[in-house]
């Protein structure tokens, strides 16, 4: 999805001295800031509790990589990032796969 967001340029600082003071921020910086606000997207809350890096999952299909933070889960893949919430999660099972040497994590 693309978004078209034309600049503001009518909006000149009053002297040449406040625009060497605060940087301006684009019309697209501030509808992506506005964004990441009211989806939550932003700083987190405190660090990772851990990080797992290159777990291969079967769906979403590839590799990603986990951080786990105290009430959310997220994880970074090479197209797609993707934000679990603990509470969104109903059941999770261990399962045994036939070669028994390896085991399916499900939630």
């Amino acid at each position: 999805m693309r978004f078209f967001i034309p600049n503001q340029d009518n909006e000149e600082p009053e002297n040449s001295q406040e625009e060497h003071e605060q940087p301006q921020i684009s019309a697209a910086q501030k509808l992506k800031d506005m964004i990441s606000e009211k989806a939550n997207l932003g700083e987190f809350a405190g660090d990772a509790i851990a990080s797992v890096k290159d777990m291969p999952f079967i769906i979403p299909r590839g590799k990603y990589s986990l951080d786990l933070y105290d009430d959310f889960l997220k994880m970074h893949g090479t197209t797609h990032d993707y934000k679990v919430i603990y509470k969104d999660i109903e059941k999770a099972f261990m399962l045994q796969k036939p070669d028994g040497r390896h085991i399916a994590f499900v939630i």
